[in-house]
């Protein structure tokens, strides 16, 4: 439910899978008002969506996707679902569609690295805070610590205290 919103759902309009019907359904719903409320996502009971269809989540507001990312989207309007594959203007939105990267995907990733990371390095809960408080410590100490200083012999060396 986080990633279905009005906005988002126009990523649907560039889905190989979806049949060129759904898609003239979701064009046509691009003329049922949006809501007034800017949501980040869209408020409805989770067993209430298996009876939707995509379109059913179309509104005008959906348009504010290809407004806020600058994105021509007249192919919506000019043509048939069917023809859209050999327009330039399709072509280059879902050329950027695809393009773009999923971010919770990323922190998700990165989130579950660094906990298998934290937990093999110890498993003893004052070790590791000890660990965080050396790490800090460190950062403090050396704020342009970066892989591309340490080629460079003028790096000041760690003190061994």
């Amino acid at each position: 439910m986080w990633y279905l919103s009005e906005e988002l759902i126009a990523l649907a309009f560039f889905d190989d899978t979806l049949d060129s019907n759904t898609k003239r359904k979701m064009v046509s719903a691009l003329k049922k008002p949006g809501s007034d409320d800017v949501l980040k996502r869209i408020q409805m009971e989770v067993c209430a969506i298996t009876e939707k269809n995509l379109e059913d989540f179309v509104t005008g507001s959906t348009m504010s996707f290809f407004e806020t990312l600058g994105l021509n989207a007249n192919f919506l309007t000019e043509a048939d679902p069917d023809n859209w594959q050999t327009l330039a203007d399709y072509q280059s939105v879902q050329k950027y569609v695809n393009s773009l990267a999923v971010v919770n995907d990323r922190a998700e990733r990165a989130v579950k690295l660094m906990q298998d990371f934290n937990s093999s390095i110890t498993t003893n809960e004052e070790q590791k805070q000890y660990l965080l408080q050396v790490v800090s410590c460190h950062r403090a100490k050396y704020p342009e610590a970066r892989k591309s200083l340490l080629v460079h012999d003028d790096i000041p060396q760690l003190d061994t205290e």
